[in-house]
């Protein structure tokens, strides 16, 4: 009887464990495609929402494993739209790939499938049987991580974005071109001949300084300054008076730290209006909340950022 039973179990192990054990996991998210595949593909995000551990992996240069519940995981390719895993359990490996699924402009499907291969040994068989078991809950586990923690804009693009209406503005403006890049002194020479500009005028400033860089050509940079005042000036040489009419799209971000938080804040935005296929109208500006020249920790500096878009 008990011979029986037991070629019968063995039996339906082979049976009912096929040789290969395919899994599918899968979870939408309101965030465009090409967005969500960057912020997941970068190795060096992970640790923003990984739900398990992060090491460097010693045996291969430059990959990382994760660790989630006892199940081991190793990047070893991509592609522009997919992530190739290898997947490592305590009796099972697995090669798994996740997916990045265009549905529309803000809505993705994250797809993880895995293969792992079972052994004829119908104990070894059982054991990978019910290690895919726990490698499903994982794979579901951490798409669900991927879902909550990119759901919000702000672990999407490492900014938090606003999309604002333009409201109704008067402006004073300069602009002027440097062999180099401007020096913050330059910056503000131009802001306090505004200043001035305004002072001599009756006027009041009714926000903080705007400032706008770019490049003419590979030496020449040009740099247009503004201010927000509370009336209609004359224009005068170089200094312009500009209105801004309220109603339109505007994108707003916060960036607190120096030149280089201020350039990832703004590469952010123009990957946001690509994602989201907008058209920027005009000339993006940074809103100097910090006086630079008050406080040199650059660590401490605010800005605001603005990009009209339609």
């Amino acid at each position: 009887m008990l011979l029986t039973f037991a070629t019968l179990l063995i039996v339906a192990i082979y049976v009912f464990i096929p040789n290969t054990i395919s899994l599918k996991c899968n979870v939408s998210l309101s965030a465009p495609q090409q967005a969500l595949y960057r912020a997941i593909a970068e190795n060096n995000n992970w640790e923003a929402w990984w739900p398990g551990e992060l090491k460097p992996d010693t045996g291969n240069t430059g990959n990382w494993l994760y660790s989630y519940d006892d199940v081991m995981y190793r990047q070893t390719d991509k592609t522009t739209s997919s992530l190739f895993f290898s997947t490592k359990t305590k009796n099972s490996n697995a090669s798994s790939l996740l997916s990045f699924i265009h549905l529309k402009q803000d809505s993705t499907d994250l797809i993880w499938d895995a293969a792992v291969t079972t052994s004829y040994n119908p104990i070894k068989r059982l054991q990978i049987y019910f290690d895919t078991k726990k490698l499903d809950n994982n794979l579901n586990s951490i798409l669900q991580k991927i879902q909550t923690h990119f759901s919000l804009t702000e672990n999407l693009y490492g900014f938090l974005i606003r999309n604002e209406k333009v409201v109704d503005s008067n402006l004073i403006s300069t602009f002027e071109n440097t062999k180099g890049y401007p020096t913050m002194e330059f910056v503000y020479s131009l802001i306090d001949k505004l200043k001035q500009y305004i002072s001599m005028n009756g006027g009041k400033e009714t926000g903080y300084p705007m400032l706008n860089i770019s490049t003419v050509d590979s030496t020449t940079w040009l740099t247009r300054v503004a201010i927000p005042i509370d009336k209609q000036h004359e224009s005068s040489g170089n200094i312009s008076y500009k209105r801004m009419l309220g109603g339109g799209n505007i994108l707003i971000t916060e960036v607190k730290g120096g030149p280089g938080n201020i350039n990832r804040a703004l590469e952010q935005l123009e990957n946001y209006i690509r994602d989201y296929q907008r058209i920027a109208p005009a000339i993006y500006y940074q809103s100097l909340i910090t006086d630079r020249r008050a406080v040199i920790d650059t660590n401490k500096w605010i800005t605001k950022i603005y990009y009209p878009v339609i």
